[in-house]
């Protein structure tokens, strides 16, 4: 998060664009979205700092995109 608040800019965003309340509805735990993936936690966590994807914190902890989960299943987005 920057200063004013708002979601690191990552890549992924960039690319498609993606932004606004919708994005951030029905947030997942980094943990139930890394099993979705099919990788380990800390490999999550290193592309949310690397800012492949995007994340938000909540409280103590961070919350990723549904959509860009979904989009990632599909092959919509490529992890750069």
């Amino acid at each position: 998060m920057n200063e004013l608040g708002k979601a690191r800019s990552c890549r992924v965003c960039v690319e498609v664009e993606l932004d606004g309340a919708d994005l951030w509805k029905r947030p997942l735990p980094t943990a139930r979205a890394a099993e979705i993936l099919g990788v380990h936690r800390s490999t999550l966590h290193a592309w949310i700092v690397q800012g492949r994807i995007p994340a938000r914190r909540f409280g103590r902890n961070w919350k990723v995109p549904r959509s860009v989960v979904e989009r990632i299943l599909a092959g919509e987005l490529a992890l750069l």
